[in-house]
């Protein structure tokens, strides 16, 4: 969490002396940079509030869900930041949005799945008033992967489909790689669609080759590579699922 804290306040003077001293950046990127920390921000914000609780959920819960805090790296990436959808017009409102948002993921980080479930569906509501693309295919991704953890998959799947096609009509590749990897599991194998498992990691595969720009060792590829595995381990391709099970190792070790 002090490595989170530090790394965001690291970035946020780096990025305004990339634009105030050093003139490598436009104001366009500043502010983009500034809008992608301040969700991260917000996510260890809710973290800490929902840690700050101490009941035996959230505490056995607690490394994990510090470990997948995201990443801040992608905030001082120009190129990443120039491929993220126009800003919001009513940002006030987004932010809200987006803390509601963050409160959720903080639920599911600290195994209180129907408690997320309630708060994503209400947060959904919202945004679709708000119509703002990326920010509805964000809250309905979260609310796809908390109805898989409840154990509605087809209502899951429906969800982080919808979620899918809409971040990519909308430029959210980093929403869309997720529910596409989300889709891996849930449908190739908690569903034992084989087949249309594969063929979602190949959307993942495609989203990831604009984002990470072919870069083989981000941390969603380690993700996809992992559900992959199982997929193809329940085919009873075991050499093909050992192979994916190692490369998502390498990259997590790494």
């Amino acid at each position: 969490l002090d490595v989170q804290a530090q790394a965001l306040k690291a970035a946020r003077t780096e990025a305004c002396l990339n634009v105030r001293v050093r003139g490598t950046w436009d104001d366009d990127t500043l502010d983009r940079s500034l809008w992608c920390l301040d969700e991260r921000r917000m996510e260890l914000e809710a973290l800490l509030g929902e840690l700050s609780r101490g009941d035996a959920s959230a505490v056995n819960w607690a490394v994990e869900a510090a470990a997948g805090l995201s990443q801040v790296r992608p905030c001082q990436d120009p190129a990443r930041l120039a491929s993220l959808p126009p800003l919001p017009h009513d940002r006030e409102r987004v932010r809200q949005l987006l803390r509601d948002d963050a409160r959720v993921l903080a639920l599911r980080m600290a195994g209180r799945y129907e408690d997320g479930l309630r708060e994503s569906l209400a947060t959904l509501a919202a945004a679709e008033a708000l119509q703002w693309p990326p920010l509805t295919a964000r809250v309905r991704r979260r609310s796809g992967y908390l109805l898989h953890l409840v154990g509605k998959y087809p209502e899951a799947e429906a969800a982080l489909e919808s979620a899918y096609f809409e971040a990519t009509a909308a430029g959210a590749l980093d929403v869309a790689a997720d529910a596409a990897t989300g889709l891996i599991q849930i449908v190739g194998y908690q569903q034992a669609r084989h087949l249309d498992g594969i063929r979602w990691s190949r959307h993942v595969d495609l989203a990831l080759a604009v984002l990470d720009a072919g870069d083989e060792t981000s941390s969603r590829r380690a993700d996809a590579r992992n559900l992959l595995a199982q997929v193809h381990d329940d085919m009873g391709d075991y050499p093909q699922a050992v192979a994916l099970h190692e490369r998502s190792l390498a990259i997590r070790e790494q």
